[in-house]
């Protein structure tokens, strides 16, 4: 019996990096000023980005269709043959 392969997403360092450092310093400037509202903000902004990053994947099942999950937002099911391109 076969079972359905999972890619997870690359975490791309070029991306990450400067949200970081955005959502740090916005961040730290809420936490030294005491805005409870802008760090509760941020919060939820860390949070909805670590599910992006951690939640996608793509799969392929084993009846040929390409599942792809990108966090909680979106998700497609796509029949293998029914791809005509791939871009890269």
């Amino acid at each position: 019996m076969t079972t359905d392969i999972i890619h997870r997403s690359k975490i791309g360092l070029e991306i990450l990096i400067p949200i970081i450092l955005v959502i740090g310093t916005v961040t730290t400037i809420m936490v030294i000023n005491l805005v409870w509202i802008g760090l509760v903000f941020c919060g939820l902004v860390i949070l909805f980005g670590t599910n992006i990053y951690t939640g996608t994947y793509y799969k392929i099942t084993t009846d040929n269709h390409l599942f792809i999950k990108c966090g909680f937002i979106e998700s497609f099911d796509i029949e293998i043959k029914d791809i005509e391109w791939i871009k890269s």
